[in-house]
């Protein structure tokens, strides 16, 4: 039905996405969310320090504030999620005006599956991050990374997907995060 954020054919509908703009980030907290950037407009600056194979911005982004929990050591992980990603994270709870406290895409175990994206910083408990995810830039005429994909964020606690060898396109006979584990892939 048109008008209620998916058109008559399906398709998203401009504006449907709460948290598509930085001036309107949805508050998150230490766990995992389910979310999808499909239909998902660019608001955020391009910035050096988030430059990989020459592509400084991040499309399609959508914006999440995050409270830290801990003092010490927060990931924030987009492994798992089903199309190429970006991410980066920023001090405040504000539309950024400051280069990231750090970026990352395809830091997500080895292999070719390997193009999500994992930052892992100091935090300190009760201060506010802006966090902004969405996909790597492709060249014209190739179609934008968009997808379902997952938030995972965790304060002082390991990462198991991150440090997987195993790979999401093969059984994994130990059982150690692979594509027999959801959460990974």
């Amino acid at each position: 039905t048109a008008g209620d954020g998916c058109s008559a054919t399906c398709q998203i509908e401009a504006g449907s996405i709460a948290n598509d703009a930085c001036a309107t980030p949805i508050t998150v907290t230490d766990g995992t969310l389910d979310f999808t950037n499909v239909g998902a407009t660019t608001d955020g600056a391009a910035d050096p320090l988030c430059n990989f194979f020459a592509r400084t911005q991040i499309e399609s982004d959508l914006w999440y504030t995050y409270t830290a929990s801990c003092t010490g050591t927060a990931v924030f992980s987009l492994c798992g999620s089903r199309f190429d990603t970006k991410l980066a994270v920023y001090p405040g709870a504000t539309c950024p005006s400051v280069s990231p406290l750090g970026c990352s895409d395809d830091d997500c175990g080895t292999g070719l599956e390997n193009v999500q994206s994992r930052v892992e910083l100091q935090v300190t408990s009760g201060q506010s991050y802006m966090v902004r995810i969405g996909g790597f830039p492709q060249e014209a005429p190739r179609p934008l990374e968009q997808g379902a994909g997952r938030l995972t964020i965790g304060c002082n606690v390991p990462d198991a997907c991150a440090v997987s060898t195993n790979s999401c396109s093969t059984l994994a006979a130990d059982n150690a995060p692979g594509c027999n584990d959801p959460a990974c892939c």
